[in-house]
């Protein structure tokens, strides 16, 4: 399956690209927020509730594993809804990241679609 496809499934109810170096939230419960990573080689970025801008924790680049990883905040609970946003968001992310491409290139593709 594409991944296009994937960022754009209406089931998921959510829709993530990289545009001028923050995410475009479209998830429905959750906003994630790019960092400022000056001098840094990898991204990061906070996760937080759209309902009350409650921090949720922070997805970071974990080099032992060599993927974006979550580290939610402690005393935190997840519904299904939430964790599937979560999962796809790491998912495009780790892709994104293996590709080597850069924020404008994937919010390029996302425009064209």
């Amino acid at each position: 399956m594409d991944v296009l496809l994937d960022l754009h499934n209406v089931s998921f109810g959510c829709l993530f690209g990289f545009i001028d170096g923050f995410v475009a939230k479209m998830s429905k419960h959750l906003d994630f927020i790019q960092g400022d990573n000056s001098g840094k080689k990898t991204k990061y970025f906070e996760v937080q509730s759209r309902f009350d801008s409650c921090d949720l924790g922070r997805i970071k680049w974990h080099s032992h594993w060599k993927q974006y990883i979550f580290e939610p905040c402690f005393d935190t609970i997840w519904s299904f809804d939430c964790l599937e946003d979560l999962s796809l968001f790491l998912k495009n992310l780790n892709l994104e990241h293996k590709r080597g491409e850069r924020s404008d290139k994937f919010a390029e593709k996302i425009n064209q679609v």
